[in-house]
């Protein structure tokens, strides 16, 4: 018997949603800054585990992705009371879930199972809230560590993001993308990264939009 599936993607709304996502970050940002390339397998599941620092982050990430050039899916695990109140998300391939609660732990733990597919991306933030980049630590949700129980091979890739305000009258968002590893490794290797970045940030203070050693996405 066949059940119905968890994640809504529809990509005749995607083009729509994505330009609406874009146009979104253009009025209220100045710009994106990425560093390292996002290593991307079609033979494996990919994770994105980020860090979680504006509201901005799921969009960012996912212009991210899309920037690979990629058409494959993009699915976001987010809280299930953001996506209620957001719910064209859905189209885009949004999920949402309750922490700590244990049918959306048995709910998350099906999906892995039976509707992830080799070549799927997963975003999600193991934070469960938006943090400062000072005040974060490693104190992460852990339900990423379910995806170790997929039945696909799975690639962990930690993304640092940090929101700063320099000289400009929007902020700018910056992320730093770690090379893959296995789920054992995935949470120190956010919190590393993020540290990287943060140091960075503070070395280079108001010009670190003109020193970055990556590239402009946006």
């Amino acid at each position: 018997m066949s059940t119905k599936s968890t994640i809504r993607y529809s990509r005749y709304a995607l083009p729509f949603l994505d330009a609406g996502f874009r146009a979104y970050m253009r009025r209220h940002l100045t710009g994106i800054y990425q560093e390292g390339s996002l290593q991307i397998n079609r033979e494996r599941l990919t994770v994105l585990i980020c860090q979680h620092v504006s509201l901005f982050d799921g969009f960012a990430v996912r212009h991210m992705v899309q920037e690979t050039g990629t058409q494959d899916r993009v699915v976001t695990i987010m809280l299930d009371s953001q996506l209620k109140r957001y719910p064209v998300l859905k189209l885009a391939g949004a999920v949402g879930i309750t922490p700590g609660s244990i049918p959306a732990a048995r709910s998350l733990k099906s999906m892995i199972q039976n509707e992830f597919k080799p070549a799927d991306i997963v975003v999600l933030f193991p934070q469960g809230r938006i943090e400062t980049v000072d005040g974060m630590t490693d104190r992460f949700a852990t339900g990423y560590q379910h995806f170790d129980h997929s039945n696909i091979k799975t690639d962990f890739i930690p993304v640092a993001l940090s929101i700063e305000a320099l000289v400009h009258p929007k902020p700018t968002m910056f992320m730093k993308c770690g090379k893959p590893v296995d789920v054992h490794q995935a949470g120190q290797a956010l919190v590393d990264i993020s540290s990287s970045l943060r140091s960075w940030l503070i070395q280079h203070g108001e010009s670190s939009d003109t020193d970055w050693p990556g590239e402009r996405l946006l």
